[in-house]
């Protein structure tokens, strides 16, 4: 301890000596650190382990690609028969889930505003396996017919226009002319599709007229955890399979020729 403190008395010296360069010195280290630790906290955070979904590793997207356009990621958006005929006929994944965009207008008494939202498939947040921060997530019963409409929002949304007031899980709010009860609120990396209010929606084809879009035009995006064991590979053969059939349905959808390409969530986002 005497060597130490001997040692720190004459570093002090030194540095009181030439203030300027002290200060230089002491601002380069911090620079230093604070780059350093910015940039590993992004590295964790988008590549390490970008998902804290469960299983992560094996959420995956998949894509029509066309052949004649090989630079092209491919269509991932599907319209609603095809969605549900690739959920219903695959065999390698353990479930599937479905969202669609949807603009969101919030009615109170100031007014109005607009938030990002987003249609799902009432299975989306189990899927996902992330605890609601508040309240609960949205469960298959919010899709059936003739269920109270619902809603859950974001971690993000609730701190900023709400300022974290646990209160309004419960509360009904007027959202895009409809009255909807919010029941949960999602914790801080529940990010699908990067959205601020998810809504359940429940689709079959003999009722698909009767969802709240109401036309065939609506876009889906699927995603599936694969089975144990099944490679990105067999994957996309499996759906290949389902897609040529599908073309045949649905001809104007699908180019000449085509494939079905396959990613990890990981890949087709952070790539």
């Amino acid at each position: 301890m005497d060597w130490l403190w001997r040692d720190l008395r004459f570093g002090f010296r030194n540095l009181n000596k030439d203030r300027r360069f002290a200060l230089l010195a002491i601002l380069a280290l911090a620079l230093g650190i604070g780059a350093t630790t910015v940039i590993f906290s992004a590295i964790d955070s988008i590549v390490l382990e970008p998902f804290a979904y469960r299983d992560s590793p094996r959420l995956t997207r998949f894509f029509i690609h066309d052949a004649n356009r090989p630079h092209d990621n491919g269509r991932g958006s599907l319209s609603v028969p095809e969605f549900m005929d690739f959920r219903e006929q695959n065999h390698v994944f353990e479930d599937v889930i479905g969202t669609s965009d949807l603009d969101i207008l919030y009615t109170n008494n100031e007014g109005t505003q607009f938030f990002s939202g987003a249609l799902v498939t009432p299975n989306a947040c189990e899927f996902l396996g992330m605890k609601p921060a508040l309240g609960r997530w949205i469960i298959s019963e919010d899709g059936k017919p003739g269920a109270p409409p619902v809603f859950v929002m974001s971690y993000r949304l609730w701190s900023k226009q709400f300022n974290k007031d646990p209160g309004i899980v419960g509360t009904t709010m007027t959202l895009n002319g409809v009255s909807r009860t919010l029941v949960g609120i999602m914790p801080p990396r529940f990010l699908l599709g990067n959205d601020d209010i998810w809504i359940p929606i429940a689709w079959t084809h003999s009722d698909i007229n009767n969802s709240e879009t109401g036309n065939f035009r609506v876009r889906m995006w699927g995603m599936g955890r694969l089975k144990p064991g099944v490679s990105l590979k067999a994957a996309a053969a499996d759906l290949n399979v389902i897609a040529q059939r599908l073309s045949k349905v649905y001809p104007k959808d699908y180019p000449e020729h085509f494939s079905v390409v396959t990613s990890t969530l990981t890949d087709s986002v952070v790539r």
